[in-house]
């Protein structure tokens, strides 16, 4: 089983299902859309206090 980190939608997966994968192996790549969001806003706030 994979569980990633953090939870995002999926953009890309980059290998087949079925296929072997190595440890630390890159197998999809997660939307940052809401990361690079939330991060901007906790920036202001910060920059604010």
């Amino acid at each position: 089983n994979i569980v990633p980190k953090i939870s995002a939608p999926v953009q890309q997966f980059l290998v087949q299902r079925g296929a072997h994968v190595k440890e630390g192996q890159l197998v999809a790549v997660l939307e940052d859309r809401d990361l690079i969001a939330a991060a901007q806003e906790s920036q202001g706030l910060y920059q604010q206090a």
